[in-house]
């Protein structure tokens, strides 16, 4: 692929984060001020976990969208070191959720062991671990048009 269609998109890529983690961060942001209970057996999402999730998660959000803001500087301005440090930060929000995800893929497999099966918490199972797998993929993608993006940017530096 021509490394000038990366500009474009670049813009995509930097437009469609950015709305997406504006909306997530809104998300989290009435989860906190309306806190609801949520029981699946094992976790209990309540008081301070949940707050403390919602937060974070929140927090996220909100680096997510300023990181889109760098990407769609580095390519007004043909910066790849915007880009490097979205990059990076997008390898970082990739591994936590990662970890996130596969805690609770294997917390719902022992719950299920422990318990038996129940279509609850197989249903929750089957969400978080088909989060991981959308995560792995995205990731990569993402990698690739940041690699893109990257490349556009030194071009138009020299």
């Amino acid at each position: 692929m021509n490394v000038n269609s990366f500009r474009r998109i670049g813009y995509i890529y930097a437009v469609f984060c950015f709305i997406c983690s504006v909306l997530g961060a809104v998300y989290f942001f009435k989860k906190i001020l309306e806190p609801k209970t949520f029981c699946v057996q094992y976790f209990c999402e309540s008081g301070f976990e949940h707050l403390l999730i919602s937060a974070i998660s929140m927090v996220m959000c909100l680096l997510s969208a300023t990181f889109a803001i760098f990407v769609k500087l580095g390519i007004e301005e043909g910066e790849p070191g915007y880009i490097h440090i979205s990059r990076t930060f997008m390898l970082v929000r990739s591994f936590v959720l990662t970890i996130r995800w596969t805690y609770e893929s294997v917390a719902l497999a022992i719950t299920e062991i422990d318990q038996g099966i129940s279509p609850l918490v197989e249903q929750f199972r089957s969400v978080a671990t088909i989060l991981l797998i959308v995560i792995t993929a995205s990731t990569g993608f993402e990698l690739w048009i940041l690699d893109g993006v990257q490349k556009y940017s030194l071009q138009r530096l020299h």
